[in-house]
């Protein structure tokens, strides 16, 4: 089992996906993170760090040989009747390592050192894929919010510039003021184009990240606590993987 598995776990809620929409922070940095190559290369070279130390501690183990041979022999001799034999034998072998002068202890320690190493690292690429979902989901739900914005503005522009013809007709503006509010109005479709252009943005750059369309909605936040003082933030430190 992969330890990044663990490492999600231990980072964010359990969700689960079926045919859940994926919605809340913490379901889109589960998708990233099942999702990122960057969490699947990290988690190979976790499990080759395992499998180093396990070789490492092999050294203490015994070491057991077996050897078997079976066959059949035939023996003629002048005189005599033949003889057929079946010649068998089996032998096992055990070998327990006493002492080599400190070479296993030495291979143990630097396997368990690149092993702590590697969960660290993998525990810092998590970290850094949960903020990089995290960030982008933000830029939509931003990108979302530009967009209702402008749009309203532009439909508050469309009637200013039906009401400023109407008025026109009536003889109590000039063209001058038409083009004024049709000027307006064509500023706010501009807006109105650019701000769907960056939602479509940063929809994709969400996607490529999670490998699936996310519907986000960022209605509830998770409340991020800091530190009260130095002395509080300082005591914390040694959780960060990669200090």
């Amino acid at each position: 089992m992969r330890f990044m598995l663990l490492t999600i776990a231990i980072l964010v809620p359990a969700v689960a996906q079926g045919e859940t929409a994926v919605r809340s922070l913490g379901a889109i940095a589960v998708t990233a993170l099942q999702a990122d190559p960057r969490t699947e290369a990290i988690a190979a070279r976790l499990d080759l760090a395992a499998a180093d130390r396990e070789q490492a501690l092999a050294g203490y183990r015994p070491e057991v040989t077996l050897a078997a041979g079976a066959g059949r022999a035939r023996y003629q001799l002048n005189g005599a009747p033949d003889s057929t034999r079946d010649p068998t034998a089996a032998g096992l072998n055990i070998t327990q390592p006493v002492y080599d002068f400190g070479r296993t202890a030495a291979q143990v320690a630097s396997a368990t050192a690149l092993l702590q190493s590697a969960d660290a690292q993998s525990r810092a690429v998590a970290i850094e894929v949960v903020q990089d979902s995290a960030t982008a989901a933000l830029q939509v739900d931003l990108a979302r919010h530009v967009l209702e914005t402008v749009t309203q503005n532009e439909h508050v522009l469309s009637e200013r510039l039906a009401y400023t013809r109407a008025r026109f007709e009536a003889g109590d503006f000039t063209r001058t003021d038409v083009a004024q509010a049709e000027a307006r109005y064509s500023g706010a479709q501009a807006q109105v184009r650019a701000a769907q252009a960056a939602l479509d943005k940063a929809n994709a750059a969400l996607q490529k990240m999670t490998g699936r369309p996310v519907d986000v909605d960022l209605g509830d936040l998770p409340v991020i606590r800091s530190p009260a003082t130095l002395a509080a933030a300082l005591e914390s430190i040694d959780e960060h993987p990669e200090l």
